[in-house]
């Protein structure tokens, strides 16, 4: 009998596999690069439990700062956290986020991963140094909060939880630009068509014609539409994702990368990418 987690193993692969020819028919990028959270052989990512309720202040700022009338009685602390993190605003910068415990078979980076599942995709924990090198560059806004991180019964404290914000929407020229539709699953590869678009509305617009003809339980043919190859205008930015387009990728300018790597600055993998340009003309 096949081993079930060995199947989805080269499931998986195959699919990124198939992912990856569909962005590499058109130049590397020499202006940015991907970058991912390295991932570990043994575990999803480095972080093995978050114990908020080490916070010495959770709870007092959440009822000084966010507890309005749709809070009845108790709040979860991770639903605390959830009301406090979003894509705009940040929590008060004295605000304590308890203690997380690193998996004692891995080795200490300086990128701990997001405190998973509790901050969605907005930031990370990092070391002191990797927070020192980013100052010096454009992450947009930010704010850093103070946490403990136990690993192998040490209680460390120069890592701190990064959140930020910093967006390149406005700087598409879609004129430039390419997506595609992708029909049902992400992974159906083959399910993908090539468009040109010449707005964000456009997007908005074909997505709700074609799926509005469709019954709520037809989801194998929902349709949803993702960058394929971005052109950007002239910008300075450094570390950044997009808030609007369907994409979850964070890229990082070349210029800072080159400093990430004099550094060694460990804990993510930077890749060449197809995805993402910038126009100088």
């Amino acid at each position: 009998m096949t081993n079930q987690n060995s199947f989805l193993d080269e499931l998986a692969l195959k699919w990124k596999e198939e992912d990856d020819k569909f962005f590499l028919d058109s130049p590397y990028s020499n202006d940015y690069v991907e970058m991912e959270i390295s991932e570990t052989k043994k575990h999803a990512w480095p972080i093995d439990e978050h114990e908020i309720a080490e916070s010495h202040n959770l709870v007092t700022i959440f009822e000084s700062h966010f507890r309005n009338s749709k809070h009845a009685g108790f709040v979860p602390y991770f639903d605390m956290i959830d009301e406090m993190f979003n894509d705009k605003t940040f929590p008060p910068p004295e605000l304590d986020l308890g203690t997380i415990i690193v998996f004692e078979d891995i080795q200490l980076t300086d990128v701990l991963s997001g405190v998973e599942g509790n901050f969605g995709n907005k930031g990370c924990v990092i070391s002191k140094k990797l927070l020192s090198l980013l100052r010096q560059h454009n992450i947009g806004q930010f704010q850093t909060y103070s946490l403990k991180v136990r690993h192998r019964n040490n209680l460390l404290s120069n890592y701190v939880y990064l959140h930020f914000h910093n967006y390149a929407d406005k700087y598409v020229d879609f004129s430039k630009s390419r997506f595609y539709i992708q029909k049902g699953s992400d992974l159906d590869v083959e399910n993908r068509t090539v468009i040109t678009v010449t707005s964000l509305s456009e997007i908005e617009k074909i997505e709700d014609n074609q799926n509005s003809q469709l019954e709520r339980v037809d989801w194998k043919n929902l349709v949803s539409i993702h960058p394929k190859e971005l052109f950007l205008s002239k910008n300075d930015l450094d570390l950044f994702k997009f808030e609007d387009l369907s994409t979850t990728d964070f890229f990082m300018s070349v210029r800072l990368a080159k400093e990430i790597d004099k550094e060694n600055i460990t804990g993510f993998d930077l890749k060449k990418t197809t995805k993402l340009k910038m126009l100088y003309s």
